[in-house]
């Protein structure tokens, strides 16, 4: 049976602006009606701000819930169609929005056995691992799709363990000694760029080795996310 497509010209209404900045949420990202609807309905303020539909109004009590509200788990189902039918009508930068959302209800999205009393610890603690990734994934790349993050995300964690570098790193450190050439030896690490004349502690080939790792990957996250918006 051929799945439904989806035309390119339907347009979904976008996430709004965080209070007190003009920029939209998230880049201006599509969003449907049932995640609206429970970011409306959560119990803290902040984080519903701004998430209401005509109709309702700008708060809820603890003990108001909106009715009709879906769990995460389902409206991830519903951004996953969803992006199916962009990519099968070839709108890439259309499925990356609800590739973007279908990932915020998965991280949102409560272990089975957290909803259900009875199920086995194993099942909660796979789940809760699994949200620790995709929070990580999202804070540092927005699960790949925003390309600044991830850049800036290398930027810090390169500042960071310049300061390590500068501290505990060098045995014979490079010339001339100042934060200032250790964040330039801790950029060259990144890219596996060596210096001869430089000699490491234990500490610093530690920290080289995690700038290996954590520097092509953050650049890959970039890339891909620069990707994701160009691709047609």
């Amino acid at each position: 049976m051929r799945r439904p497509g989806l035309e390119p010209d339907v347009s979904f209404a976008a996430a709004p602006s965080p209070v007190g900045l003009g920029w939209r949420k998230w880049g201006g990202r599509e969003v449907i009606a049932e995640e609206r609807d429970w970011r409306a309905a959560r119990q803290r303020s902040w984080s519903r701000r701004g998430w209401t539909r005509p109709g309702w109004p700008g708060w809820l009590e603890e003990d108001d819930p909106r009715p009709g509200a879906l769990d995460p788990g389902q409206i991830a189902g519903l951004y996953r169609a969803l992006r199916k039918g962009r990519e099968d009508v070839k709108d890439e930068p259309g499925a990356a929005d609800f590739y973007y959302g279908e990932m915020e209800m998965r991280r949102h999205a409560r272990p089975l056995s957290d909803r259900n009393p009875g199920g086995q610890s194993g099942a909660t603690s796979r789940g809760r691992v699994e949200r620790g990734i995709l929070t990580a994934y999202w804070l540092v790349s927005a699960y790949s799709l925003r390309a600044a993050r991830a850049v800036a995300a290398l930027a810090l964690v390169t500042a960071l363990l310049a300061a390590a570098f500068h501290l505990v790193g060098f045995a014979v450190p490079p010339r001339p000694v100042s934060y200032w050439t250790s964040l330039l030896y801790a950029f060259r690490a990144t890219l596996s760029l060596t210096d001869n004349e430089v000699k490491l502690t234990a500490w610093g080939q530690l920290l080289q080795g995690v700038l290996r790792l954590t520097g092509p990957v953050l650049l890959g996250l970039a890339l891909l996310a620069l990707r994701s918006r160009v691709k047609r």
